[in-house]
């Protein structure tokens, strides 16, 4: 049986939708009372080389083997988001761990929300789940 290593050909693009402040003040859950907001992201499903579409449901064409294949369900977690402000600091959101579900345009999008309000100018994550994570122990959340 072949092995095949569908999420390294995957590619995924993310867009960030937006960064706003949050109306209401009383979620200010930081010590010096900065305006939190949120953010979206939004993650774009290809396939292969050519960047053609990725759908569920549909036989895909294998860009090296010429396999064909279906996927029936395309689920990962999205984790560890971190951001980093226009004067070379990062926040590193808490306990963001996500499930992005490829099935629907609206699961696939994820609202990042509780962000301090500034400027960013980079955003990284991780695809899964960090080691120390994954071997802790009974979890709750998104990762239950």
């Amino acid at each position: 049986m072949k092995k095949i290593f569908a999420l390294s050909i995957l590619a995924l693009t993310v867009f960030i939708y937006s960064c706003e402040k949050d109306g209401n003040d009383d979620n200010n859950n930081n010590n010096n009372n900065t305006p939190m907001g949120k953010f979206y992201l939004e993650f774009d499903h290809v396939w292969g080389m050519t960047n053609e579409a990725f759908a569920l449901n549909t036989e895909l064409k294998h860009p090296m083997t010429s396999d064909t294949m279906v996927f029936t369900m395309l689920k990962y977690y999205v984790s560890n988001v971190k951001l980093k402000k226009t004067d070379g600091t990062w926040y590193n959101q808490p306990e963001s761990y996500y499930i992005v579900d490829a099935s629907s345009n609206a699961a696939s999008t994820l609202e990042i929300k509780d962000i301090p309000a500034g400027d960013y100018t980079e955003l990284r994550y991780t695809i899964g789940v960090d080691s120390a994570r994954n071997v802790s122990g009974a979890q709750t959340g998104a990762l239950s």
